[in-house]
């Protein structure tokens, strides 16, 4: 958390808070009491979420003295990007942004806010035995599960980063959904006719669903649907495994993402990624995406196996996850302005890299 006061007149105050939900601090290079503040005061406070899969940062903030309109930008945690072990992904699962929203509010000195920054989450495990946990905040972003597969030979897809959100008091003001995390896919055997494999990219809000995802070699193909992104107070559906030209196929679905209030902080939360393990005489597996959290949650990717007994290869993939949504309270004596957008913090894949955290910022006047 940061804070800037008026560089001209240092002696001016902000309020601000030293931990979550705690009383207020003055940091102040005066000793006069609140009241007795100056009018002319200017300042921005940033309260930053934590690392992926950590818990969200809260806080609150006052409004000093002769404020009356403040700037607020509100982004949501990133998903975390798809990891492939066997280096046979010809496109890779990258892990969706969050929301960034923006508005101007109208507001009243001594009026209380309350934040919720979120965190990312992260970014498919180095190890096919571990869960890429979501990240935490207003909707917690989905997991993506453990592949479970007896070898190295996997893929793990990323989480879904979770919702940061304002309120005015217990008001609800704006929330931004997180990004879904981004599917994984690999084959077994380098010397497979490898035309195609890659694992779907998570959603951004505002996206529609998670990539989809293609296992296709030898002849042989499946392709999977991205998790839906959630639509207002709905949560998202999870990814739908599709058909394939071969009969040595296993198919596993996501879960739905959450709708408002069903979820953390009264928010919803994203769906856990799918997963297919191998055998040991086709090793290898995969995970989907988890969905981005939010006012609802995004739905989680599914994941799909295939193998050619003759050849004894094995290929999978997972599916992107779906989105969390956005909210702005309708309220026009409160909001004079907003906007959505993207903020610029989903996970890469090279290297793979956990979605980074949300943050919101306050700035006055406006």
């Amino acid at each position: 958390m940061t804070t800037t006061p008026s560089e001209s007149n240092p002696a001016r105050r902000t309020l601000l808070t030293a931990g979550a939900w705690s009383v207020p601090i003055i940091a102040t290079g005066a000793v006069a009491p609140f009241a007795a503040a100056s009018c002319g005061e200017t300042g921005t406070i940033t309260f930053n979420g934590g690392t992926a899969g950590t818990a969200a940062v809260t806080g609150t903030w006052i409004v000093p003295p002769c404020i009356t309109k403040i700037t607020v930008s509100i982004a949501g945690g990133g998903g975390g990007a798809g990891r492939s072990f066997n280096g046979q992904m010809t496109q890779q699962g990258r892990g969706a942004a969050g929301a960034l929203v923006t508005a101007t509010l109208n507001v009243t000195p001594g009026q209380t806010f309350n934040v919720i920054a979120a965190s990312g989450g992260r970014s498919g495990p180095s190890s096919p035995d571990i869960a890429a946990v979501g990240g935490q905040g207003y909707g917690n972003g989905g997991d993506s599960q453990d592949p479970a597969t007896p070898s190295s030979v996997s893929s793990t897809g990323g989480a879904g980063g979770a919702g940061s959100a304002l309120r005015l008091g217990t008001t609800l003001v704006a929330v931004a959904g997180g990004g879904g995390g981004g599917g994984s896919a690999d084959a077994n055997a380098s010397n497979a006719n490898i035309t195609g494999i890659y694992g779907g990219n998570g959603a951004s809000p505002g996206t529609a669903t998670g990539g989809g995802s293609r296992a296709d070699f030898n002849g042989f193909n499946v392709q999977q649907t991205g998790g839906t992104s959630a639509t207002g107070a709905t949560g998202g559906a999870a990814g739908v495994a599709g058909t394939s030209n071969n009969t040595n196929i296993a198919r596993t679905f996501g879960t739905a993402g959450g709708n408002s209030g069903t979820g953390a902080n009264a928010g919803g939360n994203g769906g856990t990624g799918a997963s297919v393990s191998g055998t040991n005489s086709a090793p290898t597996g995969s995970s989907s995406g988890g969905g981005g959290g939010g006012y609802a949650g995004g739905g989680g990717g599914s994941a799909a196996r295939i193998w050619d007994t003759a050849n004894s290869n094995a290929s999978a993939a997972g599916s992107g996850g779906g989105a969390g949504s956005n909210f702005v309270v309708s309220n026009p004596t409160l909001i004079a302005t907003s906007t959505q957008g993207a903020a610029s913090n989903g996970g890469t894949f090279s290297p793979p890299s956990s979605g980074g955290s949300g943050f919101v910022t306050i700035s006055w006047p406006a």
